[in-house]
């Protein structure tokens, strides 16, 4: 009997198999309007059921491109982006080769360009920059310091394989390089909706909290002896 979450990898890959059969012109309207759906099915329903699901949706457009591009060469790598729908997620060793493997997964890619532009407009302001560390367990360029902040702000941000921390907010480094695994297992498309959910949903519904929104409680299982909660086991 399959697992719930290798169950839903299943349906999103035959979702992506469906939506690669589509014209190039509607495609991408009906791939957004797919991933807004199934992350709040995620955030509100039976999480691990559409946890797999976006997850196998992700791995099946990554496959649909790189097996056009490079025919069976890179199926490693596709094997690998399935797998986060896997209890093999709890194991360092296997976050360790995802996180790498987003920065050759392409529907990581957009996050990650946008992490380069904000790495390069820091580095412009060189003297803020504290210091730019490479964490090993994930992939992630993260830059201590930097100007792409509000005044008094404290905290980070991630874009894909590239994280901002402000230097009084170094606890919150396994935190965003949560988001980095969370890049790579759901792509970019998820990690943008995950943005808006977290900091623009609490503008509406000001009851609501951004550290509520889903892609923040996957996220935040990165981070150990978290004192958020609820968060979603997926990272540790």
């Amino acid at each position: 009997m399959f697992a719930l979450p290798s169950l839903g990898a299943l349906i999103g890959v035959l979702l992506a198999w469906g939506l690669a059969q589509l014209p190039l012109a509607s495609a991408p309207a009906l791939w957004l309007l797919l991933g807004v759906g199934l992350y709040i099915a995620a955030s509100r329903g039976t999480e691990p059921l559409w946890r797999g699901v976006l997850i196998g949706l992700n791995t099946g457009l990554n496959a649909a491109i790189v097996l056009r591009w490079l025919g069976p060469l890179p199926l490693p790598l596709i094997a690998v982006n399935l797998l986060a729908a896997s209890h093999l997620t709890r194991r360092l060793r296997f976050r360790q080769v995802l996180g790498w493997a987003g920065w050759l997964l392409p529907l990581s890619w957009p996050a990650t360009a946008l992490g380069l532009g904000a790495f390069v407009l820091n580095l412009l302001a060189f003297p803020l920059v504290r210091r730019v560390v490479l964490d090993r367990a994930t992939g992630t360029v993260v830059l201590l310091g930097g100007w792409l902040w509000w005044p008094g702000f404290s905290g980070g941000f991630n874009l894909g394989q590239f994280a901002f921390v402000t230097p009084n907010a170094l606890g919150l480094i396994a935190h965003e390089t949560g988001h980095t695994l969370n890049n790579a297992a759901f792509g970019s498309l998820f990690h943008f909706i995950g943005a808006a959910d977290e900091l623009l949903v609490p503008l509406l519904i000001p009851a609501r909290g951004w550290a509520d929104a889903y892609a923040e409680r996957l996220a935040e299982s990165h981070q150990p002896h978290t004192g958020q909660a609820p968060t979603v086991r997926l990272w540790g």
